[in-house]
């Protein structure tokens, strides 16, 4: 799974911190391109697999808030 956080939006560090604070249930690789940070998902279980997009997008949305 792969997931695009827009940088005008959202800070480096928020992504960085939902990637750590997630690490318990997959893996992450973090890429960029000009204009989002690359968030790619790797090894993450099969039945989370409906939820984790939603899920691990608004908690580094809220992460935004400190």
């Amino acid at each position: 799974m792969k997931l695009q956080f827009n940088k005008k939006i959202y800070l480096k560090s928020a992504v960085q911190k939902a990637m750590k604070d997630y690490s318990h249930l997959a893996n992450f690789d973090l890429s960029q391109s000009k204009d989002y940070f690359l968030v790619e998902i790797i090894n993450m279980p099969p039945e989370l697999k409906d939820v984790f997009e939603d899920e691990f997008s608004n908690y580094a949305l809220s992460l935004m808030k400190k």
